[in-house]
């Protein structure tokens, strides 16, 4: 409402082109009720034509279906990666979403088979448990700081449990989802001399700061951000990492400063090609 608005962001806002864009490529059907209706209603668009609408018994709720994605363009269907892939990429950005809202529930069902199921629980480490597993939980800090303005919250995993890539670190700005460089080096250099070059930790990572600290306009997606006083940023993330691994007293094993070598993997453990975690990875 006003030009100070642009420096206080505090909702995520919405692309209103996305879900017409969606429905123009596929065959797309929104099931959805008010409180306050007694009855939902139902829209079902086919590569962007309008086709019925009709008033159907529903409960409290929005379902947005989409089926044969491309199905009328198929030049732009053969981008597609393979089914494993893009699972992937759907499942961790459910996994995302669903740690940033612990309070509403997640359901993810792929080729029938339900892959994500979480109901709405109280804390972040419920919501944890439910996505991450106990295995995992049991073994990760809890994250708890502020200094300068800026809390830090969330878990970590001790320095031995060690990935070959970042697909195990959860990052949130502000609530926001984002994939963001700075946050990853911060991570990176709060295990520095913990862990070998080329391996990293499981984290769940909550950054909150005043809006006015941050600018979430510069990605279309707005998976990156940019912080005004970066550094200060970074070196709170360190210090909350290195804090909560001292108080828990993990057993850690000292390694030499990273030389840039590379690590060889494991296909089983690969990320999926062109997954967009990689890009968080420093040089």
């Amino acid at each position: 409402k006003t030009v100070e608005d642009l420096s206080n962001i505090l909702t995520f806002g919405f692309r209103g082109e996305a879900l017409p864009s969606i429905a123009s490529v596929s065959k797309l059907t929104l099931t959805t009720r008010v409180a306050t209706e007694a009855a939902g209603t139902q829209i079902v668009i086919t590569g962007g034509r309008l086709g019925n609408v009709r008033d159907v018994a529903w409960p409290v709720g929005t379902e947005i279906s989409v089926r044969d994605l491309f199905f009328n363009v198929p030049a732009r269907r053969k981008f597609l990666r393979s089914d494993a892939t893009e699972s992937f990429h759907v499942t961790n950005l459910v996994t995302h979403y669903a740690l940033a809202n612990p309070g509403v529930a997640f359901t993810l069902v792929s080729n029938g088979r339900e892959s994500i199921r979480a109901t709405p629980v109280a804390t972040l480490r419920e919501r944890a448990y439910q996505l991450l597993g106990p295995a995992t939980v049991d073994r990760l800090v809890e994250l708890d700081a502020e200094a300068s303005g800026i809390r830090v919250r969330g878990f970590a995993s001790n320095p031995q449990e060690q990935r070959t890539s970042r697909d195990a670190q959860y990052l949130f700005v502000n609530g926001r989802f984002v994939r963001d460089k700075s946050l990853g080096r911060a991570i990176s250099d709060g295990y520095r001399s913990m862990m070998p070059s080329g391996t990293y930790p499981a984290v769940v990572l909550f950054v909150e700061l005043a809006p006015e600290r941050i600018d979430v306009n510069v990605h279309p997606a707005k998976t990156e951000v940019r912080f005004r006083d970066e550094h200060v940023v970074r070196s709170t993330v360190v210090a909350a990492i290195r804090d909560a691994l001292e108080r828990a007293r993990m057993p850690v094993t000292s390694f030499p400063a990273p030389d840039n070598v590379p690590v060889q993997r494991h296909a089983a453990e690969e990320t999926p090609a062109g997954s967009e975690l990689d890009e968080v990875a420093p040089p």
